[in-house]
Order: structure tokens, then C-alpha cells, then sequence
């Protein structure tokens, strides 16, 4: 399938995306990439499809879905086998995720801001914070914890409960995949 290349300029500005796949590219430091979801049945009038691709998306630039007031639960942010960055996102609120937006880059531990103004969600990848003390450890719910906590003092590592393939731990100085 090809890919309508909407290109922009050095400049800062809004590209505005087709009602078919698109391939962006803002070339400006801080563009708005703009989308549009329509919720009546037919995909005929959205502008923001499965194979969307923002080419050379930056930090803190901003992604606006017009027409959707998303919630952090229904964005997610994954990497394909060649390294590359999308955002999954759930547009509908049933809880499955039916659009994908290539990133045109690798992102790793950066986190998703969002906000709504109106019926428009505005999406913002930006620096993870790295506030963390050298005894913290990212987990991601109270089962993790709980599991955790069981092992904190006897120096073993602890073994997740749900998927052990999507944790990451951290701790002190080092990376580990489980």
C-alpha cells in the first residue's frame, strides 16, 4: 500500500494528515501532527489510520487526535522487531487497540503525556522522569509489589506474576529484561 508523504518545512507548524496512510515528516523542531476520528461507524471521514507514520517525530512534539478524549490507559507506546517506536492507541474505548502510529524512531524509557481540550487529545512523548532513589524499583501493580516485597531481604530476585516478558526491572546501576 502506498503512503501519501506530507513533508513540512524547517519552520514549526501543523501537518494536517489524509483520509488515507500517511507518511509525515515535520522537518521543524516542534510540529503538531493532526488527526481526525470521526465515531460514526465509518472510517471513510478519519484521517488517523492503522499504518499512520510520523517519519521523524521528536521528543515533546505534539500528536492531536480531534474528535477523541483519550485516557492514559488507551495509549501505549511499543517497539517492532527493527527497533522502531508506535504508539498503540484504543480510539473507541473498547479496550482493544485498533490504531498504530509509527514513530520513525526508537523511544525507550520516555513517558506519555496527554491532554483534552475540547473533543481533541493532545499526545506528548517527553523524557522519562529520572527522580528515582537508588533503592527504587519500577513495578507495575500491587501483585508485583506484593511478589516484590516477599523477596526485598533475602537478596533473590523476584519472579512476576503476569507476563515476566513485558517487566522491566530497575534497580541500582543496571538493566535487566526478565
Amino acid at each position: 500500500m502506498s503512503k501519501n508523504r506530507i513533508i513540512g518545512s524547517q519552520f514549526n507548524e501543523t501537518l494536517v494528515a489524509t483520509t488515507s496512510a500517511d507518511e509525515m515528516f515535520g522537518l521543524g523542531e516542534q510540529d503538531t501532527f493532526y488527526f481526525t476520528y470521526t465515531d460514526n461507524g465509518t472510517s471513510k471521514d478519519d484521517t488517523i489510520n492503522n499504518g499512520d507514520v510520523i517519519g521523524d517525530y521528536e521528543l515533546e512534539e505534539t500528536i492531536a487526535i480531534e474528535g477523541v478524549n483519550l485516557e492514559r490507559g488507551d495509549i501505549v507506546l511499543g517497539q517492532s522487531k527493527d527497533g522502531e517506536s508506535y504508539l498503540e492507541i484504543d480510539l473507541d474505548a473498547d479496550g482493544f487497540r485498533e490504531t498504530q502510529i509509527g514513530l520513525g524512531d526508537s523511544f525507550e524509557f520516555v513517558d506519555i503525556s496527554l491532554s483534552t481540550r475540547g473533543n481533541t487529545t493532545y499526545i506528548f512523548l517527553q523524557e522519562e522522569a529520572s527522580d528515582f532513589g537508588d533503592d527504587d524499583l519500577i513495578i507495575k501493580n500491587e501483585i508485583e509489589k506484593e511478589n516484590y516485597l516477599k523477596y526485598a531481604d533475602s537478596g533473590e530476585k523476584p519472579t512476576f506474576l503476569d507476563d515476566p516478558s513485558n517487566d522491566l526491572v530497575f534497580t541500582p546501576g543496571e538493566f535487566d529484561f526478565l
